[in-house]
């Protein structure tokens, strides 16, 4: 934007808003190991420019439903950890969408905000069965040690180091599932 403007700003205060949003999201706020000193010089430029970050703040991490907070209680009640190979998981079915009058994307966040904050956690792993026969895998990685893209090339996904996905077809119960999903990801990390 900057190039394209020449004289003129064009970054008012509803652009500094959503660009510093999406910078926001991007570092996971400024935590993320994309965080450089020209991001945090980029939200300084955003905040001076008239970037709202506290109505940011309160949109991204303040208001969630009641439905939203029911489902990341029963998905963390359900967290699990395995010290031996330091993955915690947890998971979504279809059941637990009907329970809590909720949606999928619901539990967008819960993987990133608190699942890998369990102590010892190398890999968090959260199952969402999108319908029967179907679980799609998110994992994140709190270390560059832990390379969660050749976990989810298992199930042909991937994408990055840290943060990769997949997508897997099943027959059968999703417990099954689950099971030879994890029993895979622990075999990958022998």
């Amino acid at each position: 934007l900057e190039e394209l403007q020449g004289q003129e700003d064009m970054i008012d205060c509803d652009i500094a808003t959503l660009l510093l949003a999406g910078l926001i999201a991007d570092t996971g706020s400024f935590v993320h190991s994309n965080t450089t000193p020209s991001a945090f010089k980029l939200a300084s430029l955003l905040l001076a420019k008239g970037a709202r970050q506290q109505e940011i703040i309160k949109n991204f991490f303040k208001t969630k439903s009641l439905e939203q907070l029911k489902l990341w209680g029963c998905t963390l009640s359900k967290l699990q950890f395995d010290s031996m190979y330091k993955i915690a998981w947890s998971s979504i079915t279809q059941d637990d969408l009907v329970a809590c009058n909720a949606k999928l994307e619901y539990g967008e966040g819960i993987i990133d905000e608190l699942m890998t904050n369990v102590p010892g956690t190398q890999i968090a792993i959260l199952l969402k069965e999108k319908e029967k026969g179907l679980i799609s895998g998110s994992l994140r990685s709190t270390t560059d040690e832990a390379d969660v893209s050749k976990i989810a090339a298992i199930f042909n996904g991937g994408v990055h180091v840290r943060a990769s996905g997949f997508r897997y077809k099943y027959e059968g119960n999703f417990q099954d599932a689950e099971k030879y999903i994890l029993d895979s990801i622990k075999s990958e990390l022998s």
